[in-house]
């Protein structure tokens, strides 16, 4: 409502004017209209204060699950790699706002529950992702396919019950973590996976995944460091391990062998693997009870076969690598001595060119000066 100079309140259309016509005096009208404007501010201050808490309230619930404000990411640079730090943030979801150039991104300590085929799609960048301890249950088959350069992803204690076999084909990936994950059906999971995987591991980690057979990922050349140390395994026997030829430290910790299998484990390991941790002082002698004889192992051949393709492989790959530096060499020289051709002609040029600009400033001089002399 207002108040004008006849002393009418009005307000949507409705007036009333005081009895007999009296004008109120302007400062009056002025103090009023003032206290009008006061008023109005006041109430519009309680609305925007009730109407941001219900909102503020309204998100919280909507991020996190007991009510908490979810931390801001912070931002650092890791071995001078873009990074973010998420990591105890209480967060649902990974941000979809982070910078896109970020290339270690740390999540760890969250309550991430799903990752879908989008979550990583502006970080086609990422190096390095860490989602370990979260409460990841669902992963989408494509949910990684957007970081072709990914090296190293660690997704250990979460509660993964099967892994998308897009992981394996990523091209860059070396270092995998899924240990404290509840994997027991992995080998049937992945048993339709294209081999040799895309995938160049180096570092496996698959302990206590409630694992009682080794997924059969094929041919794994770079395999150096294998962690299945934890897990109910119902067999283990060298023809598992014969298709990582470069593994150098397998560790099976609380891992528990039948005998016989244990023997030709114990020789094998013996010729190919340096390292190995185990449980007990002796690998074999804790299930020696009842065993007298053991045949020879049925599958030495298939073991000796996979063996044999993988040291292939990396033959392989080594007469590739070094053809590949001879042409690069080949090419080098020929670049080389082109370039050297070019700038000793260059040269021959610019020596010829100035030799004949001198010789036509002489041939100049001496034109004038017999000039000169026949004046």
């Amino acid at each position: 409502f207002f108040v004008n100079e006849k002393g009418l309140f009005y307000n949507l259309g409705f007036f009333v004017q005081f009895g007999g016509g009296n004008f109120i005096p302007s400062r009056v009208i002025s103090v009023l209209n003032k206290m009008h404007i006061a008023l109005c501010m006041v109430i519009f201050t309680l609305a925007f204060s009730i109407g941001h808490a219900i909102l503020d309230n309204g998100l919280h619930s909507l991020l996190t699950a007991d009510g908490k404000r979810p931390g801001r990411c912070t931002y650092h640079r890791v071995f001078r790699l873009p990074g973010v730090d998420c990591s105890r943030k209480d967060l649902q979801q990974i941000p979809a706002t982070l910078d896109s150039d970020t290339e270690v991104m740390d999540a760890s300590y969250n309550r991430i529950r799903e990752l879908r085929n989008d979550t990583f799609y502006p970080y086609s960048r990422m190096k390095y992702l860490y989602l370990g301890d979260n409460m990841i249950q669902t992963i989408e088959a494509g949910a990684f396919d957007t970081m072709p350069n990914l090296e190293a992803l660690d997704l250990s204690i979460n509660s993964i019950y099967t892994v998308p076999m897009q992981i394996f084909q990523l091209p860059s990936l070396k270092n995998l973590y899924l240990q404290h994950n509840n994997l027991r059906t992995l080998r049937q999971d992945l048993k339709d996976i294209p081999k040799p995987i895309k995938a160049p591991l180096q570092r496996l980690n698959l302990a206590y995944c409630r694992l009682q057979l080794l997924p059969d990922l094929g041919i794994l050349p770079d395999l150096a460091e294998y962690n299945i140390s934890g897990n109910p395994l119902l067999s283990l026997l060298p023809v598992d391990l014969a298709s990582s030829c470069s593994l150098k430290a397998l560790d099976m910790t609380y891992v528990k062998l039948e005998y016989c299998g244990c023997i030709s484990l114990q020789k094998w390991f013996n010729e190919h693997i340096p390292t190995v941790i185990h449980s007990e002082d002796n690998l074999c002698t804790a299930t020696q009870k009842g065993y007298t004889y053991c045949a020879e192992d049925i599958k030495v051949n298939e073991t000796n076969v996979l063996y044999d393709t993988c040291q292939d492989m990396i033959l392989h790959r080594k007469l590739e690598y070094n053809a590949k530096m001879i042409w690069i060499i080949v090419v080098s020289t020929i670049t080389g001595v082109l370039l050297l051709i070019g700038l000793v002609l260059y040269a021959l040029h610019k020596r010829n060119s100035r030799k004949r600009h001198n010789s036509m400033k002489r041939n100049q001089l001496n034109n004038g000066n017999l000039e000169t002399l026949l004046k």
